[in-house]
């Protein structure tokens, strides 16, 4: 299976629609709903997978980015995931959506790269992806790769069921019913652990990057 995850795809504008359809799709396959498309990969139709991973492998580039930090690390953990979907699509449970079973997949190999990195690795200004927008100077833009780098190295000391609430509900927008189920949790649980994140990293930001006057926003 070829590389899935091609360095081009980093640099990209996220103005994707609301069903994730990559701008790249065409033709009658590029129009088929997930369903049909999985069922044609399970039967051994990797055209039909081609076009699944055309059409979520951004948004499971930056999920797994927004957990990670690293441009790198969020690259090799979406490859890996779309191995892993491609490896068990015969068992696919529909019961699911696949983006859900999908995302599943890249926050459980996201958590498990954090906890193998601990809080050792610290994130560099040349990990960070290239912000979105136009910017009116290289200060301008310096100051967004900034900001970046220093809610990952907060992120980075929350424990991991912590950080992938607050990236999954702050970041990405999904709403705790949605993390509930890609986390394997109720919705309750998955509320308080955001709440209980929230608290988390409001009380590492000000510790560390509080500038006398200012008043706290989440970045």
């Amino acid at each position: 299976m070829k590389d899935i995850m091609p360095v081009s795809s980093v640099n990209h504008s996220r103005k994707s629609s609301g069903s994730g359809v990559a701008a790249k799709e065409n033709g009658t396959m590029g129009d088929l709903p997930d369903i049909e498309l999985i069922l044609k990969s399970q039967s051994g139709d990797q055209d039909a997978f081609g076009q699944l991973v055309a059409r979520y492998r951004e948004k499971a580039f930056w999920i797994a980015y927004n957990m990670l930090g690293s441009v790198e690390d969020a690259r090799d953990v979406a490859q890996d995931a779309f191995i892993r979907v491609y490896q068990a699509i015969a068992s696919y449970n529909r019961k699911y959506k696949f983006t859900t079973w999908l995302y599943q997949i890249v926050t459980n190999r996201s958590i498990d790269v954090l906890r193998k990195r601990g809080k050792r690795q610290s994130i560099t200004l040349d990990a960070v992806a290239e912000p979105e927008g136009d910017f009116d100077s290289p200060v301008e833009d310096y100051a967004r790769r900034e900001t970046c780098v220093n809610v990952h190295e907060v992120l980075k000391r929350l424990e991991p069921k912590y950080h992938a609430v607050l990236v999954l509900r702050d970041i990405e927008g999904m709403s705790c019913k949605q993390i509930a189920t890609i986390i394997g949790t109720t919705h309750a649980t998955a509320r308080w652990r955001l709440h209980q994140a929230r608290l988390q990293f409001k009380g590492i930001w000000e510790k560390t990057y509080y500038r006398e006057g200012e008043i706290y926003e989440m970045p």
